[in-house]
């Protein structure tokens, strides 16, 4: 724990305003004494979803993934905290790609790398949306929000699927398709997927994926989900 926070101060913490919120956590930007910026997570349902999100961070840090560096976790029987650096940051890869999409072709592989990186150790996202993936100050992307990914020993395709769906259906309609497929074919190229038509299986079973996010559902035919080509 930074020197000089109590705990009992950042539970009961009400900030002027919340950088994310949802359900059961809330994130907050907080000034500690000596005036670091810190970044607040706060779980007010669960300690083990502070736990998790926690050792997840720490464990991509440790592997030399480009997320936010988990300071101290604190727990208590109405939730947990989960304290990090704060990243400085100019936008999210979203809002960055809507206004100058031509930076999507030299984001590829910084997207691609951590997403690799993500699935090659065992996790899996949840949320893989490009809002969660930060411009630094650096100009260099950082994944943030972890707190529903999990790790399994045998990850199923059907989460693989749910992540590269989100990062499909968040992708700024001025990035063209003959990219989203590069990124798709570089992905399968880095998981060793080859056949030509498991590769058929996946890009149907992602632009579905996306199609569903997107809450249409098209009756027949053949229908184009941001450049990805789904057989109804």
């Amino acid at each position: 724990m930074p020197d000089q926070i109590a705990p009992a101060e950042l539970f009961a913490h009400d900030p002027s305003h919340f950088l994310r919120r949802g359900p059961g956590r809330e994130t907050f930007a907080y000034e500690a004494p000596g005036g670091q910026r810190l970044i607040i997570k706060r779980y007010t349902r669960s300690p083990r979803l502070a736990q998790a999100e926690f050792d997840c961070l720490r464990r991509l840090g440790e592997a030399g993934l480009a997320v936010p560096r988990a300071l101290e976790l604190v727990k208590s029987r109405r939730g947990g905290l989960v304290i990090m650096e704060e990243v400085l940051h100019q936008s999210d890869l979203r809002q960055r790609l809507q206004e100058f999409p031509s930076e999507a072709r030299g984001r590829l592989d910084e997207v691609l790398a951590l997403t690799l990186g993500l699935h090659g150790r065992g996790w899996h996202h949840r949320d893989l949306y490009l809002d969660h993936f930060i411009v630094s100050e650096a100009g260099c992307l950082v994944l943030i929000d972890f707190g529903r990914a999990r790790q399994t020993r045998w990850l199923r395709r059907r989460w693989l699927v749910k992540d590269l769906a989100a990062l499909l259906y968040s992708t700024p309609r001025g990035v063209g398709p003959r990219l989203r497929l590069r990124f798709l074919a570089a992905y399968l190229d880095g998981r060793g997927i080859t056949a030509r038509r498991e590769r058929r299986w996946w890009a149907r079973a992602v632009a579905a994926k996306a199609q569903r996010m997107a809450a249409h559902t098209p009756r027949g035919g053949v229908t184009w989900v941001n450049g990805l080509e789904v057989v109804n």
